[in-house]
């Protein structure tokens, strides 16, 4: 019997600011990442991090932003 494949766990971007966005892959999320970023008031700050999904054994990691 043939099993479903799994779905895959997105990875999500978060900012400081409350703004949280689910990617479908580690290209998109640095994609958004880079935009979100871009101001658009002046005054307001932007710390962004990448959530990869869990590997293997469970845990999280962040991705650095170049």
């Amino acid at each position: 019997m043939i099993q479903p494949a799994k779905p895959k766990r997105p990875y999500i971007v978060v900012c400081s600011c409350g703004w949280t966005r689910e990617c479908s892959s580690r290209w998109a999320a640095e994609s958004v990442a880079k935009l979100h970023t871009k101001p658009r008031k002046p005054g307001t700050e932007h710390t962004v991090r990448i959530e990869v999904p869990p590997d293997q054994t469970g845990g999280l990691r962040e991705l650095p932003l170049p």
